[in-house]
């Protein structure tokens, strides 16, 4: 167990922070409610972002070698941010079909451009 937690956790890590940080906000002093569960994850790509430009800060802060490539990726990652965010707010979170399908595009699309952000500052922080 410690082999695979010393080979993989810079992978695992970040995961088991996501899904503890979106379990809490789910949990505490809430009522479980299925709406709530579909706002939290459209928000997710949002807090992925988050941690992969913080992991980015880390290195600028930690690894002179670096900087110049940390300050450029933190430049792009704010402006995915931008994009990330601006899709977070306009996905509709109602229960109606067309809602629910805009919003799953709008996620999917959303996914798919925060997720890169981590696994560059991941592969970055561990090169």
């Amino acid at each position: 167990m410690e082999e695979l937690l010393k080979t993989h956790a810079p992978w695992i890590v970040p995961v088991v922070l996501l899904l503890l940080q979106t379990g809490l906000k789910l949990l505490i002093a809430e009522d479980f409610k299925g709406t709530k569960l579909w706002v939290t994850i459209l928000q997710s790509p949002v807090e992925i972002g988050f941690l992969a430009l913080s992991f980015m800060a880390t290195i600028l802060v930690s690894d002179a070698n670096k900087v110049m490539e940390a300050v450029i990726a933190c430049f792009f990652f704010v402006l995915i941010m931008l994009a990330s965010i601006t899709i977070w707010k306009v996905s509709p979170t109602g229960a109606l079909r067309g809602q629910i399908v805009k919003s799953s595009v709008l996620g999917v699309l959303n996914f798919s451009i925060t997720l890169p952000m981590l696994v560059y500052s991941i592969s970055m922080l561990t090169k």
